[in-house]
């Protein structure tokens, strides 16, 4: 279970690393740059460490956001939290159904 929540936080720490790159990089081609680094950075820790790939994934996503329509802003990282909460919200309402459901399945 604890894996679980560093995926969470990876997604959540992800958004705020883009929160930083939204705020302080707003030349095209520095963001071209630094999405190609990340994709780098992907490639090689994803095979051996999901946790990592995946901190580096949301950043990736808004980062390419961010070129193809800059118009919106932050709102792409808010949406991104929101997502966040709501899926995690999600897998833990699916798991304390199940256990309940697996709990009934015994006792019978």
């Amino acid at each position: 279970m604890s894996s679980q929540y560093h995926y969470v936080i990876a997604g959540v720490v992800g958004c705020i690393f883009a929160l930083l790159i939204y705020t302080t990089i707003h030349e095209t081609f520095l963001l071209m740059i630094l999405a190609v680094i990340l994709m780098g950075i992907i490639c090689f820790t994803m095979p051996k460490s999901y946790l990592v790939g995946n901190f580096f994934t949301t950043p990736i996503a808004l980062i390419l956001f961010k070129l193809v329509r800059p118009e919106l802003g932050t709102n792409l990282i808010i949406t991104r939290l929101i997502a966040i909460l709501i899926g995690t919200s999600i897998g833990i309402v699916g798991v304390v159904v199940f256990d309940i459901i697996m709990r009934q399945i015994k006792s019978l």
